[in-house]
Order: C-alpha cells, then structure tokens, then sequence
C-alpha cells in the first residue's frame, strides 16, 4: 500500500510540474502572439544621443543613438577592453534597426564580427511606457523615469547552456566636449 501513495505522489508531482511548465510556455506563447503596443519612434526620442557605460575588468561600453530617419532610428555599439599594455582596444562592435511598421515598434541587432545576419531578432514590441522600451529580450529604459536623458538602463536575456541569463548595462549620457 505504500507503495502505490508513493507512486501517486510522483505521478501527482509530475504532472503537476507539466502543469506548471504547460503554462509557462502557453504565456510564452500568447505573449508572442500578442498584438504589439502602437507607438512611434517620437515616443522613444529619450534614447537619442551619446550614452556610455563600464562593465568588469575594464571593459567599456558606448552606445549612439542616432535620430529616425523616415521609420528607422540606427544605434551603434562598441566595446572595449584593455590589451596587455593596458590600451584601449575594440573587443566587439553592433549596430541595432529600431524601427517603425504597422504602427509599432520592432528591434534587430547585428554584429560586424558575426556577419552579415541578426544576431538578435527582429523583436517585436511587448511593452511601451514613459522612459521603457520592452521587447521579448531586450529592453531599454531610463535609470531615472524623472530625468530622461540622464542615464540609461540596457537589458537584455540570452540562454547559455539551456538556462536563460540576464545581463544589465548601465550608462550614462557621455561627454564629448
């Protein structure tokens, strides 16, 4: 009789884990499908200009928005890190398409040391806020919903190994006087 509760209480946790994971990729899924927010590039003119930021071991981020041109406003992304001299050199390089169709807002990444394919995307708009610019992985907000253009917060969820990572980029507006 033991015997048989205990292989009730592992079928029971099973499908209740199934139950649980059914779920999770039906979210997934819906919010896939789901009709993206209307929004222009207009909304999102915070991320205009210079931004630049710092990561572990010296490693050094900069960012440039650019302003639209008709629907596309284009962002460039080079990283840095110190050599063994400790001169800076460019460790990696992107370029990202926001850009505007049917009235919403969709994003793609591209690396030049990866080809001419996207790396990331397109991503299609999930969520769109006052300083928040939410795609499926990537999103873009300002580090003080108060003081847009002062400080920008980049997200963005990558899976290694089967299990997802989050990565947090933080900059400032850079000074290029």
């Amino acid at each position: 009789m033991n015997v048989l509760l205990h292989l009730n209480r592992v079928a029971l946790t099973l499908c209740t884990a199934c139950a649980f994971q059914t779920a999770a990729l039906a979210q997934d899924a819906s919010t896939a499908e789901a009709v993206p927010p209307p929004v222009t590039l207009a909304d999102v003119a915070w991320l205009i200009g210079d931004w630049e930021g710092a990561a572990e071991k010296g490693v050094k981020m900069y960012e440039n928005w650019q302003e639209p041109v008709a629907n596309l406003m284009i962002n460039t992304y080079v990283e840095t890190e110190p050599n063994a001299v400790g001169q800076e050199t460019v460790s990696w390089t992107e370029f990202s398409h926001l850009w505007e169709e049917n009235g919403t807002l969709y994003f793609k990444v591209f690396s030049l040391l990866a080809g001419e394919q996207p790396i990331i995307g397109p991503l299609k708009l999930v969520r769109i806020e006052p300083c928040l610019l939410a795609f499926e992985t990537v999103t873009y907000r300002c580090a003080d919903a108060d003081k847009p253009g002062e400080g920008l917060v980049a997200t963005y969820i990558e899976e290694v190994d089967g299990e997802r990572k989050e990565h947090v980029l933080t900059y400032k507006k850079a000074d290029r006087d």
